[in-house]
């Protein structure tokens, strides 16, 4: 089509005229072809294109319509294809990395478990060990005070001290390694002899501490007793030996004149001490 006439209602006519082609996409919902036939929902190209004459001035300009609405689908298809495409690699990637942060995490809270373990654990026999045990043992303490100070009637708190009898004997004789076996040994039967929120550990060497809540120094005496009797029963099987072990135990309870754990630490080690004196593989008790 030509066309050399301004049309004020026309902006792209005119700006074609004024020496710019102007294009744009536009949907109609029906044209004609050249071959008249009717056209329903379609996408063209129309471009108004300038006519240059010799002298550079626009003598008029050609307006021209590309149908384009057979790529209407292919552009349709391409851009599920893409974003299916770009969705699948979003997963992927977003997928991995959580997978790995992940296993990272897993991994790491693993470690500072295992950390945590081994910082209040006694490596041989898998107790507590000193430091967690005596920790333990105050914030124990400590609940008694309080409630003492507020004019509450505490609950007493038990304390057995319990001391292999003849252990250097056994280093002695048998070696370092059927010591380990028996201090596993008398660990596993001590723990078998208590109950599971009553605290228990290494106190150092041959020596075991057990501490429990809310008990009367009768019945700590029960505990101790059963302790005793666990621990002689049976032989323990060390380094290919068959070992009879005997424990000497003190047993005490906190007292309304003690300020600090370690004034019912100090009376169970004298508790048991005076066990040994008596002869061994017995029970002796100092009250509080």
């Amino acid at each position: 089509m030509l066309i050399g006439k301004l049309d004020e209602k026309n902006r792209r006519l005119n700006n074609a005229l004024a020496g710019n082609v102007d294009a744009k996409m536009v949907t109609k919902d029906k044209a004609v072809d050249l071959a008249e036939e009717e056209l329903r929902d379609v996408d063209v190209v129309e471009t108004y294109v300038p006519i240059f004459g010799e002298d550079k001035k626009v003598l008029g300009c050609f307006e021209v319509y590309i149908n384009i609405t057979g790529y209407r689908e292919m552009i349709r298809e391409g851009a599920i294809v893409m974003t299916s495409f770009l969705t699948i690699v979003l997963i992927a990637v977003f997928g991995f990395a959580y997978l790995l942060i992940r296993g990272g995490t897993i991994q790491l809270k693993e470690a500072q478990n295992k950390l945590e373990t081994m910082a209040v654990t006694d490596e041989l026999t898998a107790l507590s060990n000193r430091r967690y045990l005596l920790s333990r043992g105050e914030e124990e303490f400590e609940r008694i005070r309080r409630n003492r100070m507020r004019g509450l009637r505490p609950a007493d708190m038990g304390c057995i001290m319990i001391d292999i009898d003849h252990f250097k004997k056994v280093n002695d004789t048998y070696g370092h390694l059927a010591g380990d076996d028996v201090l596993k040994e008398v660990a596993r039967r001590l723990s078998l002899s208590i109950r599971p929120y009553d605290v228990i550990g290494r106190y150092g060497g041959e020596e075991f501490v057990v501490i429990l809540p809310d008990t009367l120094v009768e019945q700590c005496r029960v505990v101790a007793e059963r302790i005793r009797v666990t621990i002689r029963a049976e032989a323990i099987e060390a380094e290919g030996k068959k070992l009879f072990i005997t424990v000497s135990i003190g047993v005490t309870g906190s007292s309304e004149n003690d300020t600090r754990l370690n004034d019912v630490l100090k009376r169970a080690d004298e508790a048991m001490y005076k066990a040994k004196a008596a002869g061994r593989d017995q029970v002796d008790q100092i009250n509080g």
